[in-house]
């Protein structure tokens, strides 16, 4: 099995309650980006997620969404919806944080049955909402989908496999050469009854 990691790529910016740090998109594959907020219920962005390169939908055995955030104190989660149109929001994860304010990502969440095709792959956005249990500040660094998909025996699950032509099997006549009897000079026993 092969994962294919698939992190924000552009946003949206039509809900922006969070403070963004760094450089766009704010959640990719960076340490030094990241939103953050000290309010609850605080909507950030419709995040787009880069495509997917596998080719067939059949070679997918599940999605998972992941999420990398940080607060210092405990009861903070960082809600992740996931969308294929980007109005209609399903929420998909509560990220808990801990109070170490060290980076740390949850528990993985299946996804797989939220898609129905790679072009609800390539159409899914994130958006991220905050909730705090107390005063504190969250941080989210990372949000990524995680595609596993099964190999074909190809080795690529995007290559087509081509066949190389051989020439065929062409049978020629030839004459045989006669047999030369080998040694004649061998004992040869009859047994009689």
């Amino acid at each position: 099995m092969t994962t294919e990691p698939l992190y924000p790529i552009s946003y949206s910016s039509t809900v922006n309650e969070w403070t963004p740090t760094g450089s766009t998109p704010f959640l990719h594959d960076s340490d030094g980006d990241y939103i953050s907020m000290n309010a609850t219920d605080k909507v950030d962005r419709n995040f787009v997620f880069a495509d997917t390169t596998v080719t067939n939908f059949t070679y997918i055995t599940s999605v998972l969404l992941q999420c990398e955030s940080r607060s210092n104190v405990l009861g903070c989660y960082a809600h992740i919806a996931l969308s294929l149109d980007g109005s209609t929001f399903t929420e998909k994860m509560n990220a808990p944080i801990d109070d170490s304010d060290t980076w740390i990502y949850a528990i993985p969440i299946t996804v797989t049955s939220f898609f129905s095709s790679l072009a609800d792959i390539n159409n899914c956005v994130a958006r991220v909402t905050s909730h705090r249990g107390a005063t504190g500040i969250i941080r989210v660094r990372r949000v990524r989908l995680d595609v596993n998909y099964t190999v074909p025996s190809t080795g690529n699950p995007n290559s087509v496999q081509i066949m190389a032509h051989r020439r065929e099997a062409k049978l020629e006549a030839r004459r045989m050469p006669r047999c030369q009897p080998r040694n004649l000079n061998v004992p040869f026993f009859v047994r009689r009854f």
